[in-house]
């Protein structure tokens, strides 16, 4: 149960970057909720978010969406839309089916 909500809120995490990407530079949003600074070595390394340098004088490290990581959220994209697809195809043969014994009938 501990995992799926620690995947649930990196999911939230990465679709909430993606939806700023490229404009937008994220800071601190990973390590406040997973509360360690270590995890953004191991994404970087797995090239899901890299550092963006830019003239920062708070000293914040930003960071962005990365090519893996734009992936992630196209895959999951397209999970969904695979989803959403069969249950319509599912829905329209029962319809037709139903139309059918109403025919014969």
């Amino acid at each position: 149960m501990f995992q799926k909500i620690i995947i649930k809120d990196f999911k939230k995490i990465i679709k909430d970057m993606y939806k700023g990407y490229p404009m937008y530079y994220f800071y601190g949003a990973l390590e406040q909720k997973f509360g360690r600074k270590e995890i953004i070595p191991i994404l970087e390394d797995a090239n899901i978010i890299r550092r963006v340098d830019i003239n920062n004088l708070d000293g914040k490290t930003r960071y962005i969406l990365g090519i893996e990581g734009l992936k992630l959220v196209e895959h999951w994209s397209i999970g969904t839309l695979t989803k959403w697809i069969i249950i319509l195809t599912v829905g329209l043969f029962i319809i037709g089916g139903i139309q059918i014994v109403l025919l014969l009938n």
